[in-house]
């Protein structure tokens, strides 16, 4: 047994210490490319869940403006008739109540995330409505606009 170790060491079998660093280096390039991408496409997945309340939100809204001929604004348990539940969020803070936007009738809702994500921070989602364009779904933070929102 001891005679086939030595004799493996004399043959020259395993890896250098220059081999061992350039395999490391490797794996430390691969790592900083790729954890922020994976740390992206994470956060596009939660911030789904407030893309999803907003645009239920948004046809709660219309069925409202449809029966009533405003929109609901203020603390949404007040609008009576309101059929939708606002539901607990796990990833942003439940809105409590829709804003009134810049224009007559208009509505806005903003979701604010519950936690610092490492890469876009603390970042508030807006959905706001106006009778003088479409629809608006924008980000606090620019980063967080242009590599998290559908387009």
């Amino acid at each position: 047994m001891r005679e086939r170790t030595v004799r493996a060491a004399r043959t020259g079998h395993g890896f250098t210490l220059i081999e061992l660093v350039v395999v490391v280096a490797i794996i430390g390039v691969i790592s900083a490319i790729t954890v922020p991408q994976y740390f992206k496409i994470v956060e596009k997945g939660r911030i789904a869940e407030a893309i999803n309340v907003v645009r239920s939100a948004g046809s709660s809204q219309d069925r409202y403006y449809a029966k009533y001929g405003t929109y609901c604004t203020g603390a949404i348990a007040s609008c009576g008739g309101f059929d939708m539940i606002m539901p607990t969020l796990k990833y942003f803070n439940t809105p409590a109540a829709f804003v009134t936007g810049a224009t007559t009738p208009s509505w806005k809702v903003n979701l604010t995330r519950n936690s610092t994500v490492a890469i876009y921070g603390n970042y508030v989602v807006t959905y706001d409505v106006e009778t003088t364009a479409a629809p608006a779904l924008t980000c606090s933070q620019s980063n967080c606009s242009a590599e998290l929102l559908p387009r």
